[in-house]
């Protein structure tokens, strides 16, 4: 019997090639998976540019963000500095009522100088005028032309004190006078008043005392001697008195009667007041 082990089979050409096939293909898998890996790695290189150009789209978003930021920084700093001037203006607002305090005692202390200095004025120019007022004389109605009571207004004004019954002489009468208000063209229906200062107060009494008695004269009964008054009165009084001149004189009222009371120092139309006394001190 022969030896199974001894028995050589000589190799089949169908087996060889079989192998070489297996080889071929296992070679052929493992350049696929190589070729498969390659082109895994490009996909990733792929994704990798996309990924690369995401950032570089996120690098420009965060410039514009940040350049954005900016921005608002400085408009946020612009509001701190209005914020910053508002809460000054603020605080300026709230320091006015007291500054308009002070303002106002500032003016009030300087009102109240000026009338403490205007009323120690005008006391003594009152009491200036208070001692002369005491010697002076308004006498109305006396021409300012003609020589009926005398050539010029010194004989007319001694003239008319004379005819009070006044006893002095002339020599003693020592008198000063000026016609009051401007110049008129009809003279001679309205003569201007005659301020006429005496000597003294007792003499300016004596011939206001007997001043009555020049309605008793035929020459003087139109004539009539008053006190004087301060000058924005006597000022007032013939504004009333013009007043009623005119009012009777103006042709738009013809069947008024326009009459002025000294008495109550007031203008009345048919009886019924239409002016009054208002002396403006």
């Amino acid at each position: 019997m022969s030896d199974p082990t001894l028995h050589h089979t000589p190799p089949n050409s169908d087996s060889v090639n079989t192998k070489e096939v297996d080889t071929s293909m296992v070679d052929i898998g493992h350049l696929l998976r190589d070729i498969l890996s390659k082109m895994k790695s490009m996909d990733k290189l792929d994704n990798i540019a996309k990924d690369l150009d995401k950032l570089d789209n996120i690098a420009v978003e965060v410039r514009s963000v940040r350049d954005d930021v900016q921005t608002f920084r400085g408009e946020l700093q612009g509001m701190r500095d209005k914020i910053y001037t508002l809460e000054n203006a603020v605080e300026e607002l709230k320091q006015i009522p007291n500054r308009k305090n002070q303002f106002e005692e500032a003016i009030d202390k300087t009102i109240s100088d000026m009338l403490s200095t205007l009323e120690y004025h005008q006391k003594y120019i009152e009491t200036v005028e208070r001692q002369t007022n005491n010697k002076n004389i308004i006498i109305t109605g006396v021409p300012e032309f003609g020589n009926i009571l005398g050539s010029d207004d010194v004989e007319r004004v001694m003239h008319v004190i004379k005819k009070t019954g006044f006893e002095e002489t002339d020599e003693k009468l020592n008198i000063h006078m000026k016609r009051l208000g401007k110049i008129r063209d009809d003279l001679d229906d309205r003569p201007r008043p005659l301020l006429v200062e005496v000597e003294s107060a007792e003499i300016q009494k004596e011939i206001l005392m007997k001043a009555r008695n020049l309605m008793y004269d035929d020459d003087c009964s139109n004539i009539f001697i008053k006190k004087d008054v301060h000058f924005t009165v006597r000022r007032e009084l013939n504004r009333l008195k013009r007043r009623e001149i005119d009012e009777n004189e103006n042709p738009m009222n013809v069947g008024f009667v326009f009459k002025f009371d000294w008495k109550d120092r007031v203008l009345r139309k048919n009886g019924t007041i239409i002016d009054r006394f208002n002396p403006s001190f």
